[in-house]
């Protein structure tokens, strides 16, 4: 594969176009994706026998979740193909939709589905139930310009220049708009589709518009008429709406289009519990809001892209970021959305407490990966935890302490790990859980889905709960918050303390995959774990210093100063080898 460097990668805009932002991802919808990418499904030779047992183990774990007719949390016997048409998702931060321009491109909020848009027009991939998705495009969901003249149809074209198969009564639309004269642009939350249609003068813009405002915890989770009868299996219903305006010469109009759904009350697979999506203390639980939605998006767009070019302007405005930068910052935001996540009211069927931060502000989960289907997973989303922090702090907050919770917690439920064929239980006590659930089975209310390796003994799990609690903190001055979570740090260290084997201050790794890269051995003193090791006992130094926790300060302090004597000694040594690896 050729590579090149992001500033001269085609999606770089070259030229202002009127109405587009200079820095995003743009490509004319004509562009070809000619990387080919497909899922690990091969191993090489060598790696086969390691892998022989893992596979007849999966392979009877798959077996057992068919018969139970749902899908397993990672499905590698049928694996998500690549498929390089999406574009900046309809949805945000809730629940509705809304466009403006010549087509309406739907919007909506964070934790209530998104509906997929591809760069050349197609509706696809589709996340209504939280967490599950349906990879197909809709080819009539379509927009369609009709230029009349003298009362006569001169021009009538699909907006669209996706390929389809144009079978049964879709045969009869006209699908031929020239994929040259079309241009895409992103820059999330809202998203730009331009129709250049020369032989009538005519420009359409589509402006694509999201809610996803920071810091705002009621416009970001929102944005049906009365609900239609349920559909029998296999009918197809329809709508349609039309708009139509006399446009003179060297002018433009504007046309508006707001697309809601209202699923206020929702279930996971299990459906051990209803819960109630957060955008519903606004709009009720009736499922019958779809009006007030859609009013609403259309009172109140403007003011949210007025918010958004605030939040944006500093970071587009600034000359020492690259393009690249520009378009990556925003744009990667697309899976707080996406990411099949899911906002919710705090609910008492949860075992997990109370905090007033969860009640005020509700709980929020979001996919490892829609092929890695686990909420809320720990050790990665250490690294996504900064967006959250610094955009919608109060979210990542209740995250955390509903993690919190579980670090005491145990549950004794067996579990057979697929990697090496050993049997534990499902969540140990005094560690932090894998992942907060599957939403194939029930959430909250049976942590760590994940079943490959025991995740009790993984050594980055623990301390990056330390971590990510020192750094909230820091970012919020939230004392309640310190004084709840210093305890849970407290039983974490002390746990991951047991995993300094030959007493020198720094943690070891296990001989094994023990920590989130599942699939590389680490045995000894590693510079992974053990720096994270050594922060984490430089944060418990400052957090006791907060509380007034002398003593322990002290106790911190002389760890810390043991294991950076030996993490230095061991390795970096230079040798310029990395030692026990």
């Amino acid at each position: 594969m050729f590579c090149v460097g992001p500033e001269e990668n085609a999606s770089t805009p070259r030229e202002h176009v009127a109405g587009l932002p200079d820095y995003g991802w743009r490509v004319p919808m004509s562009y070809k994706c000619d990387v080919k990418c497909s899922p690990f499904a091969k191993p090489r030779i060598n790696q086969i026998p390691q892998y022989i047992g893992l596979g007849l183990r999966y392979t009877k774990y798959w077996i057992a979740k068919k018969r139970q007719g749902r899908r397993p949390f990672i499905d590698h016997l049928n694996q998500m193909k690549h498929k390089p048409i999406y574009g900046c998702p309809l949805g945000g931060i809730g629940s509705g939709t809304i466009g403006r321009g010549y087509r309406g491109c739907p919007l909506g909020g964070i934790g209530s589905g998104t509906i997929g848009r591809g760069y050349r027009g197609e509706f696809c991939r589709f996340q209504m139930v939280p967490g599950m998705y349906h990879y197909h495009v809709i080819n009539a969901n379509q927009f369609i310009v009709s230029i009349r003249q003298n009362g006569q149809t001169v021009y009538q074209k699909v907006l669209s220049c996706a390929q389809n198969k144009r079978h049964g009564r879709l045969k009869e639309w006209d699908w031929s708009f020239p994929p040259e004269n079309g241009l895409y642009h992103a820059l999330y939350p809202r998203a730009w589709s331009v129709f250049s249609i020369p032989e009538h003068q005519l420009t359409l813009t589509c402006r694509q518009v999201s809610p996803v405002l920071p810091h705002d915890y009621l416009m970001s989770h929102h944005s049906l008429t009365a609900p239609s009868p349920p559909t029998s299996r296999g009918q197809e219903t329809a709508s349609a709406v039309c708009g139509s305006q006399t446009i003179k010469k060297n002018s433009k109009e504007l046309f508006e289009f707001s697309l809601s759904w209202d699923m206020p009350k929702i279930q996971f697979a299990a459906k051990e519990n209803t819960y109630t999506r957060r955008y519903a203390q606004l709009f009720g639980l009736n499922g019958d809001a779809a009006p007030q939605l859609c009013s609403h998006t259309l009172r109140n767009y403007a003011l949210w892209e007025e918010k958004i070019e605030s939040w944006q302007a500093p970071v587009l405005k600034s000359g020492s970021l690259p393009a690249w930068y520009k378009s990556a910052i925003f744009n990667e935001l697309y899976f707080l959305s996406d990411g099949g996540s899911i906002w919710i009211e705090a609910t008492k069927s949860c075992k997990f407490s109370q905090h007033p931060t969860v009640k005020e502000f509700g709980r929020f989960a979001y996919l490892e990966g829609q092929e890695y289907r686990m909420f809320n997973t720990y050790d990665v989303h250490h690294y996504s935890s900064f967006a959250l922090l610094m955009l919608w702090p109060k979210l990542q907050l209740s995250l955390q302490y509903d993690y919190g919770d579980t670090v005491t917690m145990e549950d004794r439920e067996r579990v057979k790990f697929l990697m090496a064929g050993e049997s534990g239980i499902r969540k140990v006590a005094n560690c932090v859980p894998h992942d907060i659930g599957d939403p194939e089975d029930e959430p909250w209310i049976r942590i760590n889905a994940y079943n490959i390796h025991p995740t009790d003994d993984w050594k980055d799990l623990n301390i990056k709960f330390v971590l990510q609690v020192y750094r909230d903190y820091a970012a919020t001055e939230d004392t309640n918050y310190l004084n709840f979570m210093y305890p849970k740090c407290q039983i974490l260290m002390e746990s991951a303390k047991a995993w300094d084997k030959d007493g020198d201050g720094i943690i070891d790794n296990g001989g094994y995959a023990d920590q989130t890269f599942d699939a590389w051995v680490m045995k000894g003193a590693s510079s992974y774990c053990g720096g994270m090791w050594l922060v984490a006992l430089q944060m418990m130094v400052a957090m006791a210093n907060e509380l007034g926790r002398t003593e322990e300060q002290v106790e911190y302090q002389a760890m810390l100063d043991k294991g950076k004597e030996s993490f230095e000694r061991k390795l970096w040594n230079g040798k310029g080898i990395l030692l026990n690896m």
